[in-house]
């Protein structure tokens, strides 16, 4: 019996079996003869084969169809490549797209975008940093205020799901102070790279023209060379006090740009928060998105024009020239507010014709401007509503002012009113109030006309307001007197 074989168990004989299949001691023994680094060193080389060939691709394609049906927009990528060391993929040939009324779908365009990995971000989403390369950005905003990256990000998962709900991504929802709470957060990098970018920015603004009809004018800025450098990003909702550090170089108008300070691209109203986190629908767009920004904006040789045309209502516009110096931005979400300190050289200005403010005086203000150049240093502050201008042409018509200073009084009776339009402060000149009132009735504005109407003894509200005003000035010099 002693050379009989025992009696082995179900499970002996499955191992048994498998020994034999695989000719275990033979594998060893070519292990051992080939080498131990060089056997390790295949198996990795198989797993990276698979990671990058095909476990990331799939990966990659099934997180870019989740990423544009959670977004509502197209996203395109060409092809995939990943460094399993590094935890890095890079996106080659990407485009973001975008259905809208804009002159332009194409919302992204990229040669290449680099996400680098931290899989020990917990709670703070895997992707810890995010370079593009030669991107090109198309940016636009509508005459309602709604700009066209909104429609990529309005949508989320679920059409009941708040903005910023992601589960697991704790964030700030309150400055400090009391009442600060927390919310969710779909990402937060350490860093965003732009490198050798462009950008291009249109705005759709109206133009009212002298006889009330408003025309619809497009404006634009194009910006290139672009190197952007953000850090500690937070999004779709970062209720900081402009915690992302920003540094921006481009050029623009033949000239160059460079931006310094911090900023929150994140943060929305406060209506628009509460309605969002509730799970409510959300607010009105032009006054939703608000974000914050206070920086130090360096202009080198950069042409006037530029701005000019962010501002195409303008009755006054910068024609030609060029300035250089720093601008200091403050943007709120009810404010804006400025200080610069501008050289303007060989700055000449132009009449708008379509301006309501030109009818009747538009020749009379083509001569008066007609050889005048501003050559000075410009060092004015401005301040104005969020809400009703955009912080260019609050910045434009406080330069334009301040510009204007040595023109004739009806030159600068206009670039006051200008100003007036955009300013958060109240007007006390009496010819840039009568200038108000006669625009305010030519283009039909039903709250101007039910102040300037008047009554069976032929004054309007303006007017004997205004009476009242000089009574108590004569009252006073009376008392004075005696």
């Amino acid at each position: 019996m002693s050379g009989e074989k025992p009696h082995l168990g179900v499970g002996e004989q499955i191992k048994e079996l498998f020994f034999d299949l695989v000719k275990w001691d033979r594998i060893t023994e070519t292990v051992r003869e080939f080498g131990h680094k060089k056997a390790v060193g295949i198996v990795l080389a198989a797993v990276l084969v698979l990671v990058k060939f095909v476990v990331g691709p799939q990966l990659a394609s099934k997180w870019v169809a989740a990423t544009a049906e959670a977004y509502g927009a197209e996203l395109e990528v060409e092809d995939w490549g990943f460094q399993l060391w590094g935890l890095r993929a890079t996106a080659e040939g990407v485009a973001m797209r975008v259905r809208g009324p804009y002159a332009r779908r194409e919302l992204l365009e990229a040669d290449e975008i680099e996400l680098d990995f931290d899989l020990w971000r917990a709670g703070r989403g895997w992707v810890k940093s995010v370079e593009l390369r030669s991107p090109r950005l198309y940016l636009e905003r509508t005459l309602s205020g709604h700009w066209n990256f909104m429609d990529a990000i309005d949508r989320v998962p679920g059409d009941s799901a708040p903005l910023a709900h992601s589960p697991g991504r704790r964030i700030q929802t309150a400055g400090a102070g009391a009442g600060a709470s927390s919310s969710s957060s779909d990402f937060e990098l350490t860093r965003l790279r732009i490198d050798r970018g462009e950008l291009e920015w249109v705005e759709n603004l109206p133009g009212a023209s002298g006889s009330g009809v408003v025309h619809h004018s497009q404006a634009s800025m194009l910006f290139t060379h672009l190197d952007i450098d953000l850090k500690s990003v937070r999004g779709l909702l970062d209720w900081r006090d402009n915690a992302t550090g920003l540094r921006f170089d481009g050029r623009l108008a033949d000239g160059k740009v460079s931006i310094q300070g911090r900023v929150n691209f994140f943060r929305w109203s406060e209506d628009e928060t509460t309605a969002r986190l509730a799970g409510g629908p959300p607010a009105d767009a032009e006054s939703a998105w608000s974000p914050t920004l206070d920086a130090t904006i360096y202009l080198e040789n950069v042409g006037v024009a530029a701005f000019a045309e962010l501002a195409p209502d303008a009755a006054i516009v910068p024609a030609s020239g060029t300035m250089f110096g720093t601008l200091q931005l403050q943007v709120t979400e009810d404010a804006v507010a400025c200080t610069t300190n501008l050289t303007l050289v060989d700055v000449e200005f132009a009449v708008n014709r379509d301006s309501p403010v030109m009818v009747g005086r538009a020749d009379a203000v083509s001569q008066d401007l007609a050889g005048y150049r501003a050559n000075d240093r410009i060092r004015v502050g401005c301040e104005g509503n969020a809400k009703r201008g955009r912080p260019m042409q609050v910045v434009t018509a406080a330069v334009t002012r301040g510009a204007t200073g040595q023109a004739s009084p009806r030159v600068q009776q206009i670039a006051a009113y200008e100003q007036a339009r955009y300013s958060a402060a109240s007007v006390t000149d009496p010819t840039v109030l009568a200038l108000q009132h006669e625009v305010a009735l030519r283009i039909g504005d039903p709250a101007a006309q039910a102040i300037f109407a008047t009554d069976a003894s032929g004054q309007s509200a303006f007017t004997r307001g205004m009476k009242k005003v000089g009574r108590k000035i004569k009252d006073a010099f009376t008392r004075d007197d005696e």
